[in-house]
């Protein structure tokens, strides 16, 4: 039996990082997103049409790196942006009982941190100039039918940003 104070229990050393591998897994930046990128990305699907939230929840929570959550009207999405720490809200500019960029007014406010995108099956023209007066880009503005491998890789790009 060893004693605390033998020198063997000292904390191993961290070896030097060889020249051939890179620096991320020694400690670098890389290193550190991975660890960052193990927690699921959280969104949110504020959409009133029922077979549409839960198409998009259910692709997302299968995807595996996500965790989603659907809500029928602002006032159900208020709540869960209220409890939940969402990363990404995905908002259908009509909605029953009020508009898209109604709720947009209110919550990017109270939740700066969120990356909104909006989802329409309006094909006004428009709504890309509102979206914009709203504070989301052209890149966040999705027109239905859209596929859902298009939603990930724009979360993607927008978490990236």
């Amino acid at each position: 039996m060893r004693d605390a104070t033998s020198s063997s229990l000292a904390p191993p050393r961290v070896p030097a990082k060889p020249a051939h591998l890179p620096r991320a897994l020694f400690g670098g930046t890389l290193a550190r997103k991975t660890v960052a990128d193990a927690r699921p990305i959280t969104v949110l699907v504020l959409d009133d049409e029922a077979h549409i939230r839960q198409a998009v929840t259910d692709y997302l929570d299968d995807e595996g790196r996500f965790t989603s959550f659907g809500a029928a009207t602002a006032a159900e999405a208020f709540g869960v942006l209220d409890r939940e720490k969402v990363r990404v809200c995905l908002v259908d500019l009509r909605l029953k009982g009020t508009d898209g960029f109604a709720f947009l007014e209110q919550a990017r406010p109270r939740h700066p941190d969120v990356v909104f995108f909006v989802q329409t099956g309006s094909y006004e023209a428009d709504v890309r100039e509102r979206a914009r007066a709203a504070g989301i880009p052209d890149d966040r503005v999705l027109l239905k039918p859209f596929r859902l491998e298009a939603l990930v890789q724009a979360i993607d790009r927008a978490l990236e940003a």
